[in-house]
């Protein structure tokens, strides 16, 4: 899902556990957004897939979402899926 109403309302339908979310595609401000999305499912974890590091602090900086840069490695991928999943 692209969009970020199609992405809120399967977050309220589904409260997932995770959420993968490619800061470039979801084609709106993704702080707010993820702040919805704990909004409507407070269980459900935050990873982010960003294209710079400032985008990256900005997100981390709340400490309720994990940041990796778009491209990284498949074990940082994993080990970031990890550390969301642990809270």
């Amino acid at each position: 899902m692209e969009d970020a109403p199609a992405v809120l309302q399967a977050v309220a339908r589904l409260c997932p556990a995770l959420v993968v979310v490619d800061a470039e595609l979801l084609k709106t401000d993704t702080g707010p957004a993820l702040s919805q999305i704990r909004r409507l499912s407070p269980a459900t974890r935050c990873v982010a897939l960003v294209g710079s590091v400032d985008q990256q602090q900005a997100l981390t900086a709340a400490g309720e979402t994990v940041a990796i840069p778009r491209g990284a490695p498949a074990a940082e991928l994993a080990a970031a899926l990890e550390r969301a999943l642990a809270g």
